[in-house]
This record gives C-alpha cells, structure tokens and sequence, in this order.
C-alpha cells in the first residue's frame, strides 16, 4: 500500500470519527418557545427548568433517546422560566415532562424521571400511531 493510499484510508477514518463523534455529542434538542399549533409532524417538548435536580439528571436521558429518533421526530426542550404560559397552555403540573404532539395536538406526556425504556415505549407508541 503506497503512502497515498494510506493517507486516504486515515482521512477517511478520521472523518467517520468526527461525524460520529459529532452526532453522538450535538445537542439534539432544540430550544422551543412557541404555540404548539406550530408544530406539524411528530414532536417531543422536554420541559424543564435550569434550578430543577430531578430534570438536570434525566436530560441525558432525553438526549439518548432524542438522537435516537433524531429524524422521525422532532424534539423541543421548553423552558419553564422562559415559557409559562405554554407550560400553563400544556398544563403541565410538575417537571420534568415529556410531552408528545402531534399536528399540534397532544397526544401523550410523562412526568417525572423515568427509564431510557419507558421514556423509549412512549416515543414508539406514538410513532406507531402515526
């Protein structure tokens, strides 16, 4: 094999790291502070909230799951500080939630930590009723 050759199998390597690495390491949340009649399609809004433990913990949690599905949904984080009054218009009791919409209607929502597992069964389901 020439050094050429070589060169090019090391570039192509590397780029194929940095393309993983840069997906596995991306934010796949998108900040959202809009009206959910906005959003078409299948989305996801992580609300939380900065000074709240319980969702600072399960926020990787949600990015797993959301690159996971990075391409069939869409997935929102909502800030409660900067966004009452969709959280009041999602009537959101508690955080962390997960609330699912589809064609700007909810359709599903989780409160709470909960497993990679659950919050998995849940984006599934509502995939599937799609």
């Amino acid at each position: 094999m020439s050094i050429a050759e070589l060169m090019r199998a090391l570039r192509d390597k590397l780029l194929e790291a940095h393309e993983r690495l840069t997906l596995e390491y991306s934010e796949p949340l998108e900040e959202f502070s809009g009206s959910i009649e906005e959003l078409g399609g299948i989305n996801f809004l992580y609300i939380t909230a900065g000074w709240c433990a319980p969702c600072i913990s399960f926020m990787d949690t949600v990015r797993r799951v959301a690159r996971k599905y990075l391409g069939k949904a869409r997935f929102y984080k909502v800030d409660i500080d900067k966004s009452m009054d969709l959280v009041d218009y999602l009537r959101v009791d508690y955080i962390p939630a997960f609330v699912a919409v589809v064609d700007g209607e909810v359709v599903d929502r989780v409160y709470g930590v909960v497993s990679y597992n659950k919050l998995e069964g849940v984006i599934e389901r509502v995939l599937r009723s799609r």
